[in-house]
């Protein structure tokens, strides 16, 4: 409003300046008095409208009632002038009628222009002033004029007035008709700007809302193949459990369990493509177990790596914790060649109730292959223990039923099942065979006297000689019952026998049994017999020893019998 205000003020000054120019001229030129009046009138008009104009660039809050009541002074003056200028100028009265014009296009546009009501009120009370004027200037004309002459002026004035009104009406509609339409475009095209911009705004929302949800599905399949490769890495870390874990429950020996854990692992274990094992013996007399297995990976680094690994054995200060080398700068993979596809080795070191037990190690061509397989490798680690703690069950449960609970040595079931086949590969095969019998003499003295605890003592100490002597000599001792023993020796004649018996003698007469601050000296007495030189029939070979045993027993004890005519007469007179 005060911009449009600004314009209309700027326009009325020049005009009043123009009009006022053109008064001075007539003045000058034809001494008209009216023509001095138009000059003090529109120097008015131009001054009031260059103070407003003023006010209107500095941006000053102006009232708008305070402008109207402006214009309608203005307006009034302007309307005067029309009415009574008697200069004669057209010129003058034209200007008159345009600025007269002017004042009320711009007090129609301070009103509601764009109501036809609010637009007919503002004419009419516009046109109002000048018409009183007229209809004053008429009253106060001289009564000598005539009646026609009157009737001429008032014709004239009326005129005047409805040109002027015409003139407004018909200039103000064309204006405010092509103003409402410019409007109207203006409005249409900030509607469609608008509505473009909505559209703007919409597209960007749902393009912001397109790229996240782009984002979190990315996100999404991120997860969700993360989620896949880890359930496949679950799916194989199972798959080579269960086949670890059948490997090791159907061994049944260190040595096949050595055998089928490096097999396994590099079948199962994911771009594995080397493995090696050692496991401690499962008793004092066993060995060191190993075994390794490879793919893509030379002989020589493996036949290197697996003596290197021996040689070390277990060494129970060694960290009980996985260890992963990527470095390979140990001397024992010196061997690798440029082809060998090997990256990094991982130690899994077997404690088994704070004793090591055996190592595992296995290595891939890819360097971080290992680096998320920590629960993968303990369980493995877990059930190889598991497997070595059945085979140690396995045996302690096949000692319990082929050997004698107290010594240590077979039991008498295990006793017959090895003479059964020793007796029928020396038939079979026309080999000789020898059993001996020996009991502890005076056993009974060592209960009595000492308790049980030293009887059983001395049943441990005769039954380590006996199985020590077995062993030197290719045979087996066990503990036939009470305080009675058995050798048995396959490949062995009588006179062979003979000699190791007397070894065995004297091996325990010379053992001294220590007990409570006593040493005790033990003997016994043995009876033995063999096939085919004395006997012609394996079965009978314990029996008769068992016979020659008894025989030595009753003539003196502390002796050697061996099987023959006078211990057959001695148990013919013993059935008697």
């Amino acid at each position: 409003m005060e911009e449009k205000n600004l314009r209309f003020g700027q326009m009325h000054s020049i005009i009043a300046i123009i009009a006022m120019l053109s008064a001075i001229e007539y003045y000058i030129k034809d001494g008209i008095v009216g023509a001095l009046v138009g000059i003090f009138v529109y120097a008015g008009l131009a001054v009031l409208d260059l103070i407003l104009t003023k006010v209107l660039k500095q941006k000053t809050v102006l009232n708008n009632r305070l402008l109207i009541a402006i214009r309608i002074v203005e307006f009034l003056i302007a309307s005067a002038y029309i009415v009574y200028n008697d200069s004669g100028v057209r010129e003058l009265e034209v200007i008159s009628f345009i600025c007269l014009l002017l004042r009320m296009i711009e007090m129609i546009f301070l009103f509601d222009y764009s109501d036809r009501y609010t637009r007919t009120i503002i004419i009419g009370v516009m046109i109002f002033p000048i018409t009183l004027f007229v209809l004053i200037k008429l009253l106060l004309l001289p009564q000598s004029q005539n009646y026609s002459e009157n009737a001429v002026i008032a014709l004239g004035s009326i005129a005047e007035i409805a040109t002027v009104v015409c003139a407004v009406v018909f200039i103000t509609n064309i204006f405010i008709s092509w103003i409402l339409e410019i409007e109207h475009k203006i409005f249409e095209q900030r509607r469609m700007a608008e509505k473009t911009a909505e559209m703007n705004e919409t597209l960007t929302i749902h393009q912001e809302k397109i790229k996240k949800a782009n984002e979190e599905l990315g996100i999404q399949r991120i997860k969700m193949e993360s989620a896949n490769r880890q359930v496949q890495r679950a799916n194989a870390e199972i798959k080579t459990q269960n086949e670890i874990l059948l490997g090791v429950t159907t061994c049944l020996d260190i040595q096949s369990l050595a055998d089928k854990v490096p097999e396994v692992l590099c079948d199962s274990m994911e771009n594995v493509n080397f493995c090696s094992i050692i496991l401690a013996p499962t008793s004092k007399k066993g060995n060191f177990v190993y075994n390794a297995k490879a793919k893509s990976i030379s002989g020589d680094f493996l036949k290197e790596f697996t003596s290197t690994v021996i040689n070390k054995g277990l060494s129970s200060k060694d960290s009980k914790e996985i260890s992963i080398d990527k470095e390979l700068a140990a001397p024992c993979y010196k061997e690798l060649g440029e082809d060998d596809k090997l990256a990094v080795v991982v130690k899994l070191p077997l404690f088994n109730d704070k004793k090591e037990v055996g190592i595992i190690y296995c290595g891939s061509g890819i360097q971080d292959n290992f680096d998320e397989s920590e629960s993968l490798l303990k369980n493995i680690a877990a059930q190889v223990i598991l497997g070595i703690n059945n085979i140690q069950l396995y045996y302690a449960i096949r000692q319990m039923a082929v050997n004698d609970g107290l010594t240590g040595i077979f039991n008498r079931r295990s006793l017959n099942e090895h003479l059964a086949e020793f007796g029928q590969k020396a038939e079979k095969e026309k080999t000789s065979l020898s059993v001996a019998l020996f009991d502890i003499d005076h056993f009974k003295g060592f209960n009595d006297t000492y308790g049980h605890a030293c009887g059983d003592l001395v049943l441990q100490k005769i039954a380590g000689i006996i199985d020590k002597i077995a062993d030197r000599n290719g045979g087996i001792a066990a503990r036939y019952g009470g305080e009675e023993f058995v050798l048995a020796f396959p490949e062995c004649d009588a006179d062979r026998c003979e000699k190791i018996l007397v070894d065995t003698k004297a091996a325990i007469d010379k053992m001294v049994v220590e007990y409570e601050e006593q040493k005790l000296s033990v003997h016994v007495s043995i009876g033995y017999s063999s096939y085919p030189s004395i006997r012609k029939n394996t079965n009978e070979l314990l029996g008769r020893a068992d016979t020659a045993m008894y025989y030595a027993k009753e003539h003196g004890r502390n002796q050697i019998k061996r099987d023959g005519s006078d211990v057959e007469e001695f148990e013919s007179e013993r059935n008697k």
